[in-house]
């Protein structure tokens, strides 16, 4: 609010915070995989070679595929990785069932418009990740963990504009967007995004929204109306100076700042009270119990008011 910290580190906070959960999910599951021993699980290789059989099969007719050239080129990167996996009997575990969904999940294809592409390369991933479970049952709740939150990170990355390629200001922007007034309805979602990543982020978006001495949108236009107005001679200045100040940022910031500081100040006070009763009141007679429960009741309600 007072300038003594820049909007970009607000940005950079939140960029690190992304970068931290990433982190974090990719820590849980490789834990989560050590624990479960996927290396002395033996699986079937037949499987996922029926697997892939069928698909190809599936998908074609008459010795004509129904798939693009791209979705078909997939499909043989896809054989390759399979025959790998195949030729290397020490991959024949669980674990190295894990690398080859993996292998195949970087198939995906980049860009917007994935196509049957992204199809081949979805379908065959599931089919290896369903032959995982069905040796290692647990390796679902490892998983679905990983997954659920990869998704959170994709949606507050999204909500956010955090990534490598988006303009700074256009992360601020949708982080700001959290201390409007209508935060509640149209940017519920954005606060929502915020909070899941960093609550922190929250008094530092507070500051960075209050720290304008003039207001800004419509407040600015009636502003300066009251200031020409006054300068005309048809506002006593004395009258005007007050709506001012409740139009400007700042100045509402500060205040709200010194009320927080003074409430809880003043939310200490009663836990001294009963160990300063006596010098309160230093030359009244000692107190009975019910009479001094009275006092502190007494003085309690001075405080709450």
């Amino acid at each position: 609010m007072r300038g003594k910290a820049s909007a970009k580190e607000i940005v950079q906070q939140a960029s690190d915070k992304i970068k931290d959960m990433s982190q974090s999910s990719k820590q849980k599951l490789k834990s989560g995989k050590t624990k479960l021993e996927l290396e002395s699980k033996p699986i079937k290789i037949k499987n996922i070679r029926k697997s892939f059989d069928d698909f190809t099969k599936n998908k074609s007719f008459e010795g004509m595929s129904e798939l693009s050239i791209k979705a078909q080129n997939k499909l043989e990167n896809i054989n390759k990785i399979i025959k790998e996996f195949e030729a290397n009997p020490k991959l024949h575990n669980a674990k190295g069932l894990d690398i080859l969904k993996r292998r195949i999940d970087a198939e995906y294809p980049t860009g917007l418009n994935v196509g049957d592409s992204g199809m081949v390369v979805t379908a065959m991933r599931n089919k290896v990740k369903n032959q995982i479970l069905k040796e290692v049952p647990e390796y679902g709740d490892v998983m679905k963990a990983y997954e659920e939150a990869i998704t959170l990170e994709k949606q507050i990355a999204k909500e956010l504009s955090l990534g490598n390629k988006t303009a700074a200001g256009t992360t601020l922007r949708k982080l700001l967007s959290v201390m409007r007034n209508n935060v509640n309805t149209n940017f519920g979602n954005t606060l929502e995004m915020v909070q899941k990543l960093d609550p922190e982020l929250l008094p530092a978006l507070a500051g960075q929204s209050l720290s304008n001495i003039t207001p800004s949108g419509i407040q600015r236009v009636i502003g300066g109306g009251q200031v020409g107005a006054t300068a005309l001679g048809y506002v006593d200045p004395i009258n005007i100076i007050p709506g001012l100040a409740i139009q400007s940022p700042r100045l509402v910031g500060e205040a709200a700042l010194k009320s927080g500081q003074l409430q809880k100040a003043i939310s200490t006070m009663p836990k001294v009270i009963p160990d300063t009763l006596t010098y309160i009141r230093p030359s009244a007679p000692a107190l009975e119990e019910g009479e001094k429960q009275k006092e502190l009741n007494y003085l309690n309600s001075l405080l709450n008011k």
